[in-house]
């Protein structure tokens, strides 16, 4: 395998990463998907393909760099971190559709992207086999798989179903393609799609029922364009198996004596998307213009939280990348992105009757459905694939002067600052990591009586910083206007029930007793009801110690 189809396979065995801990329990994941991408940069540049990525893009980009620059300036940002991340990761999916657009541009096209199939297709199924185990268990897969808790739904090794979902459907469409190239046979077509359509069911995801709607509209819409070798009835025959299995799946767990972790009743309730989204456009009324910043949706969460109340959960996104993009860079320069957005829709659009990129059209659509539902563009494991399509499809279009094409030096010294950028942040969140582990250990009171270890110093990610100090700090009588700050900067980027509790606290004991009761209001209203209960008996037993806090008559 080539280095750079190489490289790419890195993003499919990402998803196969069992590693997932405090305080971000993805990045083993993320990093590695990230690692591919930087290792396939550096294939391009040696190979000598051209650097070329959209304007659309480009300038999409740039709009998301100069929201992130301004929100830092003016102090939007509560921490430089979140903006350096938010960056970073445009800089990745940036990279990412350069890397598609060479993909399209190279000697072996068809090679290259049946490669890229094959990865998602193996990836896939190998996930599902995850998640097989994990819903039977039948094994153990030890260190090589995510346990998974009582009552859970299969997640792969994710660790997310709607994820397993979505890489599932990926896999369909890798299948698609191999199948198109006459690569796989017929048996091992039907075979791949019926496992991968059962990993989709297993998951229990609503999500998978538009993506398999969009895979059949879509294949049938390009009927009469492209020429493809699966036919409708074929098409109609998936649909009409998913939900014939979605539909019969709680029966096959009974007959397994395996319980349903959420019943076919459960799935077709409409759930809290509805009342949240309705949380977040208030929450953008009360910030149109300039939003709350890039990866501050708690904030906005925290900001409407005393009007709405029965989420059970600090989210921290909109499950909605159309909200998300709104409240972290208000109407203005968030309007402007999603008008770029759409405008690279609209140049693309023949993109979709390419024969050699069709199916990836059809996985972007997939991907983008449950970026409408969720945030999975959060995550490089999906962002990169996003941007590969998006490079591909802009590729497609090329004669129509979309691209702009790099000189090898600009391209080279944007690879040195992104490959910098990357080992600083791995090296950052190693320490960080590393550090979380012994606070929990020391809070467990393991060999220890007392918290002893300091918070670390980094230099990128002090937002994480700024978390492991913040849970080192006792609130006490006394406290400066300087503490007090720092500490309401940490409760709004990380509203978690103790950090709320704990800046509660701090404010109630020093004075500042109002602004303490919507902070304790807010463990309420944000999250379930067991957190609730815990946050009121504590309150409680700091009023022995702390007699000025009986005066606030906290649900009492």
């Amino acid at each position: 395998m080539p280095p750079m189809e190489l490289s790419l396979a890195l993003t499919g065995l990402a998803w196969l990463v069992p590693n997932h801990y405090g305080p971000w329990s993805s990045a083993w994941n993320e990093a590695l998907a990230i690692f591919g991408c930087i290792f396939a940069l550096i294939s391009i540049l040696i190979r000598g393909y051209p650097w070329g990525v959209s304007r659309v893009l480009i300038t999409l980009s740039a709009t998301c760099f100069a929201s992130i620059g301004f929100q830092v300036f003016t102090g939007k940002l509560l921490f430089l971190g979140d903006g350096l991340m938010a960056a970073f990761y445009v800089c990745i999916w940036l990279s990412a559709s350069a890397i598609g657009a060479a993909i399209y541009f190279s000697e072996k096209k068809q090679e290259a992207i049946s490669v890229l199939a094959f990865i998602w297709l193996a990836g896939a199924i190998l996930s599902i086999a995850v998640a097989l185990v994990q819903w039977t268990g039948a094994f153990s897969l030890g260190i090589y798989g995510v346990d998974l808790p009582p009552g859970a739904r299969p997640f792969g090794n994710v660790a997310q179903p709607n994820h397993l979902c979505t890489i599932a459907f990926m896999g369909i469409c890798g299948a698609v393609w191999l199948y198109q190239r006459r690569l796989i046979g017929i048996s091992s077509f039907w075979l791949a799609v019926i496992c991968l359509i059962f990993g989709m069911v297993l998951s229990q995801s609503r999500t998978g029922w538009l993506q398999i709607a969009w895979f059949g509209l879509f294949l049938i819409a390009i009927q009469g364009w492209v020429n493809i070798r699966i036919r409708r009835l074929e098409v109609f025959f998936i649909i009409v198996f998913y939900f014939f299995l979605v539909s019969n799946f709680d029966k096959l767990s009974a007959g397994l004596l395996i319980p349903s972790a959420r019943s076919i009743s459960d799935q077709v309730q409409p759930g809290l998307r509805i009342p949240y989204w309705l949380s977040m456009l208030d929450a953008i009324s009360r910030e149109p213009l300039w939003g709350y910043g890039w990866l501050q949706i708690g904030v906005a969460q925290q900001t409407v939280a005393l009007s709405y109340s029965g989420f059970g959960s600090l989210y921290e996104h909109a499950h909605n990348f159309v909200l998300d993009v709104i409240l972290w860079n208000g109407l203005l320069f968030g309007g402007f992105i999603l008008a770029l957005a759409l405008l690279w829709i609209w140049q693309v659009r023949s993109a979709a009757l390419d024969r050699s990129i069709f199916w990836l059209a059809m996985a972007l659509g997939g991907i983008f459905i449950h970026g409408m539902l969720e945030f999975p563009l959060e995550y490089s494991y999906f962002l990169i694939p996003v941007g590969l399509i998006m490079g591909a499809m802009s590729a497609s279009q090329s004669e129509n002067g979309q691209l702009i094409f790099f000189a090898r030096n600009v391209a080279l010294l944007f690879l040195v600052g992104l490959s910098i950028a990357f080992f600083l942040i791995v090296k950052d969140y190693f320490t960080a990591e590393e550090n979380y582990r012994q606070l929990r250990i020391e809070s467990a009171r393991i060999g220890t009586d007392r918290i002893t270890s300091p918070a670390p110093d980094l230099l990128l990610l002090n937002q994480l910083e700024a978390f492991l100090r913040f849970a080192r700090i006792e609130a006490k009588p006394g406290m400066s206007a300087s503490e007090l700050d720092f500490m309401k900067a940490v409760a709004e980027r990380y509203g978690y029930p103790p950090v709320l509790f704990r800046y509660a606290l701090a404010l109630g004991i020093n004075g500042k007793g109002e602004v303490a009761r919507d902070i304790l209001e807010k463990i309420c209203r944000i999250h379930e009801n067991q957190r609730c209960e815990e946050a009121v008996e504590g309150w409680r037993v700091m009023e022995n110690k702390y007699p000025e806090l009986k005066v606030l008559r906290w649900r009492s």
